[in-house]
């Protein structure tokens, strides 16, 4: 994930490789070139070039370009609270141009850059929920599981939408099961998830001060689930449709049915 906070070309192959880091001390002789440059020039913008170039998190980078050109880049590794101060300079027109002024100051020092930008370091990323170790298990509920974790992790939270949605579907069909709760064979998953709110003896919130807000919360689950089945039919890979659900989206999609299932597992295990 990564923030284009300047570019050469515009809009225009905007797409890059980070090949190889150029030395520190080649990079630091640069910065101080283009700082005295920013220094000697009155300075047009609201937002001080000086104040960028004396960030440290930058480093200089040999690269590639949509058409395999070799180029030089700025790239910050950030951690996510200054990659979050970045989203904001990426938003404002002022810092856009400031970026420019940056670039060409760089440039009047002798170094030519094609793109200035800022990465969220992989290590600060927030994880996703996690798959749940599931207590109810059946033949039908394991391949759906093991499916939907490959799917994911090898091609994507689009690839695996669809699968962790029958996932879901194949957990409320065997608690229904497991707790002798009559279901039709065809019953969405919002008929399901209804069906173990109301009549599973494990479910029902038995603390009297919890019992309104939690039921609040039962019925805003529902209501997800509710979104759910559509997303899965129009804009996943279960049907050839054209236009898909984005990544983001779609690992929101399964983040919430992860969370429901560990809520399930927790309360219907059989030791609880």
């Amino acid at each position: 994930m990564h923030l284009l906070l300047y570019s050469r070309s515009g809009n225009i192959a905007t797409d890059f490789k980070l090949v190889s880091q150029v030395p520190s001390e080649d990079w630091e002789d640069a910065r101080k070139r283009a700082l005295q440059f920013v220094r000697e020039h009155e300075s047009p913008f609201v937002v001080t070039p000086e104040k960028i170039l004396q960030y440290r998190g930058f480093d200089l980078w040999r690269g590639s370009n949509t058409f395999e050109k070799e180029i030089r880049l700025l790239h910050a590794n950030a951690n996510l609270t200054a990659y979050t101060e970045f989203e904001i300079q990426d938003k404002n027109p002022a810092y856009k141009m400031t970026y420019m002024f940056v670039a060409q100051a760089l440039e009047k020092s002798g170094l030519e850059i094609e793109f200035i930008v800022a990465s969220l370091d992989p290590a600060d990323e927030i994880s996703n929920v996690s798959a749940p170790n599931l207590s109810v298990r059946s033949e039908a509920l394991n391949r759906a599981l093991s499916d939907a974790e490959k799917l994911i992790e090898t091609n994507g939270a689009v690839s695996g939408l669809d699968r962790a949605h029958t996932l879901f579907q194949a957990y409320l069909q065997l608690v229904c099961k497991e707790a002798n709760i009559v279901f039709d064979a065809n019953a969405p998953i919002t008929t399901l998830f209804q069906l173990i709110r109301e009549k599973h003896a494990k479910l029902q919130v038995t603390e009297p001060h919890a019992l309104k807000q939690m039921t609040e919360i039962h019925r805003g689950m529902a209501r997800i689930l509710d979104a759910i089945s559509p997303l899965r039919n129009q804009s996943s890979l279960a049907h050839p449709n054209e236009v898909l659900l984005g990544e983001p989206e779609a690992m929101l999609v399964i983040n919430c049915v992860r969370t429901l299932l560990h809520y399930l597992n927790s309360r219907l295990r059989r030791d609880a």
